[in-house]
């Protein structure tokens, strides 16, 4: 089992790492490449755009601020990545009520 702890006290809780990943963070997709986990990522936002020459055959589900929730769930993620800043309460909420899992970062 793996605990993530997120912003506003959240808990995420993995059995195992995470084989299917969206991003709809620019800097955490960013940051998945340069761990080299860049082949979990199945899933990205219009605005993640780096590394270049690696990001750009993944599908977009939208901007930070408006992610088309059914385009994330179709992708069957076990886990997105979010932002307490970058996206909406609105998103994170409606993610959560689909049974996503979803890691929501400072």
């Amino acid at each position: 089992m793996i605990t993530l702890r997120g912003a506003m006290g959240t808990e995420t809780v993995l059995a195992g790492p995470a084989r299917r990943v969206v991003s709809l963070v620019p800097s955490e997709t960013e940051c998945l490449f340069m761990l080299g986990e860049g082949a979990r990522v199945v899933g990205r936002t219009d605005y993640c755009f780096e590394p270049k020459g690696a990001v750009e055959h993944l599908p977009s589900v939208g901007g930070t601020k408006d992610a088309r929730v059914d385009d994330v769930v179709a992708l069957a993620p076990d886990l997105v990545l979010m932002n307490q800043e970058e996206n909406t309460e609105a998103m994170h909420r409606a993610l959560v009520a689909r049974g996503v899992t979803v890691h929501l970062c400072f």
